[in-house]
């Protein structure tokens, strides 16, 4: 499918998307330069050594620091591990009706206004007026429900037979919906028969910590200050978890989707004018089938882009692997998709 119009828009109103871009039609693998690895896996802090009884143990600065630091670096890795329910056909809200002896007790006190309470006859003929009426109210209102019912699950129906058939603008509605509060700004850009495109713009370097935490052989708790290549790997397994999470939760939502072509973009900070900038650091295919099975506790993100992806593009250079803007040289519809992106909006 060749590039269309797309415009991503990032900022405090949410993740918007309009007129879709193709998915790019060829990639080359990189080889050699370590361009490709495994991620390398990473200690837990461990427990600190329970207090005597009776005695209170307050945590220190560092003791905080050190576990926030260790939030921090989990939730990076667990990036990847976020569920999604799948989605299923809707069914129309069952129509809720007014309380029988509710409208009836209403319509009675109408109805008996002006009596006295010694006219027996006029008041009984009054109540028998008001529950009729309850009746015949009640009647017209389930009939106009259940016509108005029928007609929203015929809407429903329609929408879901369009998801499946990956109608694109069906597919683009629902995606970009369900990314409206993802952590990472991502949208959809395009639909070609049962493959999407979508692109996820994510943080640089800083989103890591510059510290690792840990704990002394005594089990108190420790920080280091963090090497360049452990916050490169775990820059690696940031950019392969954002772009999984977004992977997993289109497929989820939409049902008929076979592929998933993604480019995470790299938020590259104001240029000059004050304007923002993105670079594409990883581009990938991801297809619906190969993600059965796989054992997502005991992998990164990165073994599964590594091992699962088609076409997957990341440069990396230095002793550090540091992760670099991917060459679009020979990749005209990767790069057109990517200069369609609108970022103006920013914050």
């Amino acid at each position: 499918m060749g590039p269309r119009e797309a415009r991503l828009h990032v900022g405090g109103g949410g993740t918007g998307v309009s007129t879709g871009a193709g998915p790019f039609t060829y990639y080359h693998s990189l080889g050699g330069g370590g361009g490709s690895r495994r991620g390398r896996s990473r200690a837990r802090p461990d427990a600190r050594p329970a207090a005597p009884s009776g005695t209170v143990v307050r945590p220190t600065a560092k003791a905080a620091r050190v576990r926030l630091l260790a939030e921090e670096v989990a939730l990076i890795e667990n990036l990847h591990r976020q569920r999604f329910d799948p989605a299923v056909p809707r069914s129309a809200p069952v129509p809720v009706l007014p309380d029988r002896e509710e409208l009836r007790a209403d319509l009675e006190r109408e109805h008996l206004r002006g009596t006295w309470f010694w006219q027996l006859s006029r008041r009984a003929a009054a109540r028998r007026r008001a529950a009729d009426e309850a009746d015949r109210r009640l009647a017209e209102l389930a009939a106009k429900a259940q016509t108005a019912h029928r007609a929203e699950q015929a809407r429903l129906d329609e929408q879901w037979r369009a998801l499946v058939r990956n109608e694109p603008q069906a597919v683009l509605t629902e995606v970009a919906a369900s990314f409206e509060d993802n952590a990472a700004p991502a949208a959809p850009v395009g639909v070609d028969g049962a493959e999407l495109s979508i692109v996820v713009l994510v943080p640089g370097l800083d989103a890591v910590p510059d510290h690792t935490p840990g704990v002394t052989a005594a089990g108190n708790p420790s920080l280091r200050k963090a090497s360049a290549t452990w916050r490169w790997d775990l820059y690696q397994q940031l950019v392969a978890g954002h772009a999984l999470v977004s992977v997993r939760e289109a497929f989820a939502v939409a049902p008929g989707i076979a592929r998933v072509t993604v480019v995470v973009l790299r938020d590259e900070g104001p240029d000059v004018y004050g304007r923002p900038r993105a670079e594409p650091v990883l581009a990938t295919r991801i297809d619906r089938a190969a993600l059965d099975g796989v054992r997502w506790q005991d992998v990164s993100a990165w073994e599964v882009v590594e091992q699962l992806g088609r076409d997957t593009l990341l440069e990396t250079r230095g002793r550090a692997d540091e992760v670099m803007p991917l060459d679009l040289a020979e990749q005209p519809d990767l790069r057109a998709l990517v200069e369609s992106v609108d970022l103006e909006d920013l914050d």
